[in-house]
């Protein structure tokens, strides 16, 4: 109700608030890293513009924002990574009815959002070897160099899931577990199962 018939309808088009909420139950649902993201994407555009309101930001504002970035050496993919939150931060608003899909500033023929386009190089055996046989010169590197080297050996798990799995995700010669990324965004979410090789154990 008070979405709809609020007296100020300012507030409800304030940028900062709609981040604001979307930080608040990010850090509910312990998801610190994502939180962090979007705090660093709305300190970045408010530094740009302070006090935005939903209808402020349109594809020539975008436009102005990127521009901005690149003229303080800002990387194309960095600026992608600030934006991808107000992005969702405007699905949100949208999907709440907070504001009106008019206002969605993002797409063809209005601004599209920036992306690398740097390649993917696999390393050669050599430089594989080189990492494994390498001597930590301390306790940091060496943990480190483990994480890699099991990540490495159990099919490039992601570092996240790394630091999620429980002694109960090892079911004897496997390790089953369920990946960050997909979790929240399936329904019906296949477990992902990985090989425990000797070394991995180790």
């Amino acid at each position: 109700f008070e979405k709809h018939y609020i007296n100020n309808r300012g507030a409800t088009d304030s940028v900062e608030k709609a981040y604001d909420a979307f930080i608040a139950a990010l850090r509910a649902e312990e998801r610190f890293g994502n939180a962090n993201t979007y705090l660093t994407s709305f300190s970045s555009l408010n530094k740009f513009k302070k006090d935005l309101r939903f209808v402020d930001i349109t594809p020539s504002f975008l436009r102005s924002y990127e521009a901005y970035m690149k003229g303080n050496n800002k990387s194309v993919t960095t600026i992608g990574i600030y934006l991808k939150p107000l992005r969702c931060i405007f699905n949100t608003a949208i999907g709440q009815e907070i504001i009106d899909k008019s206002l969605y500033p993002f797409g063809k023929g209005k601004y599209e959002m920036p992306s690398g386009n740097n390649s993917k190089r696999a390393l050669t055996a050599e430089q594989i070897r080189n990492l494994i046989r390498y001597k930590a010169q301390n306790e940091k590197e060496e943990l480190a160099k483990d994480i890699w080297t099991f990540s490495y050996l159990c099919n490039g798990m992601n570092v996240v899931d790394i630091l999620n799995l429980k002694r109960k995700d090892i079911r004897g010669e496997y390790i089953q577990f369920i990946r960050e990324k997909t979790k929240r965004s399936k329904r019906n979410v296949e477990p992902i199962k990985v090989h425990l090789k000797d070394e991995a154990i180790q």
